[in-house]
C-alpha cells in the first residue's frame, strides 16, 4: 500500500489481463478510467475558465472556487497517473 499526499492509500492488483487497477479508497478505477476522468476534468477546467472571462463580478467567486476544486482533482488523478505511467 502507498499512501498519498491527502492521507489516502492506493493499492494496486493485477489481473490476468494485466490490467492495473486502482483501489482509491472506495473507489477502483482502471488505467483508462483514470485517463478518461482526467481528460473530462481537462475539458471541465476549459469550461469554466471560459465561464470565468464572460461572468459578472458577482458570480467570478463562485466560478473560481469551482475551477481550484476541479484543478486540484485534475491535478491529482494526473500524478496518479503519471506515477503509473513510470512504472
Amino acid at each position: 500500500m502507498i499512501s498519498f499526499e491527502k492521507g489516502g492509500a492506493i493499492e494496486y492488483s493485477y489481473k490476468k489481463t494485466t490490467h492495473l487497477h486502482l483501489h482509491l479508497g472506495t473507489h477502483v478505477m482502471t488505467i483508462r478510467g483514470i485517463a478518461r476522468e482526467l481528460y473530462r476534468l481537462q475539458q471541465q477546467v476549459e469550461k469554466l475558465q471560459k465561464a470565468l472571462q464572460s461572468a459578472s463580478r458577482a458570480k467570478q467567486a463562485d466560478i473560481e472556487q469551482q475551477l481550484r476544486k476541479v484543478k486540484a482533482e485534475r491535478d491529482r488523478l494526473r500524478r496518479i497517473l503519471d506515477g503509473q505511467l513510470d512504472r
